[in-house]
């Protein structure tokens, strides 16, 4: 079970790629501790998990302990924001993750999704109170996502901007808005990278 790969992967991170839950809870109870073993660079199992959308997996390494946040090198809530994975973000914002964490590049969550045009990302973030002035290479969520002209998203980050956010809740209601998220398809059987995402490629809607 603690058998590990050259980059620092474990039968966890493997099975949480390929989404294969029922292993993983095998796994997880013979050796509980590999659910915040980390690989390489930092890229933890719920990593792997939220890059791949394996929302199951998600759960139950969250049941054995996973570190909600990751760190700032792999932090899930940023990878499944980028992705437009809103399930997988749901699910991280009602475990108390925290929905502002700058990743190593000091991109929040939110920049992530307003420069994917993820509108039901954004929409969830907001709801968990997301700061919409936070910068990112100088630019606020809004402003990104007027430059990649994702006008569904300046739209609703326009009424956040005029105080309409709603208030912290960790109960995660249904997001009113008409979905415009179109996730990234990623090869199953692709190899992790050494950081845990998915490889050059493997996002390029190709299953």
């Amino acid at each position: 079970v603690i058998a590990r790969r050259p980059d620092g992967s474990t039968p966890v991170h493997i099975a949480c790629k390929q989404g294969h839950a029922p292993v993983l809870k095998v796994l997880l109870s013979r050796a509980p501790e590999l659910a915040r073993q980390t690989m390489q660079g930092g890229t933890g199992p719920l990593f792997v998990s939220a890059a791949y959308n394996r929302l199951a997996c998600l759960r139950v390494l969250l049941g054995h302990g996973a570190e909600v946040d990751g760190s700032p090198a792999a932090c899930p809530l940023h990878v499944a924001c980028r992705e437009g994975f809103v399930s997988i973000a749901q699910e991280l914002l009602s475990r108390s993750a925290k929905p502002d964490q700058l990743n190593a590049d000091g991109q929040s969550p939110l920049h992530a999704a307003a420069i994917g045009g993820h509108l039901e990302c954004v929409a969830v973030l907001c709801t968990a109170g997301a700061d919409s002035t936070l910068l990112w290479k100088g630019k606020t969520a809004k402003q990104l996502a007027t430059g990649h002209q994702h006008d569904h998203v300046v739209a609703l980050l326009s009424k956040e901007g005029q105080g309409v956010r709603q208030s912290s809740t960790r109960s995660m209601p249904s997001v009113g808005v008409e979905m415009h998220c179109t996730p990234a398809v990623v090869k199953h059987d692709a190899p992790l990278q050494r950081d845990g995402r998915p490889p050059a490629g493997a996002e390029s809607g190709i299953a």
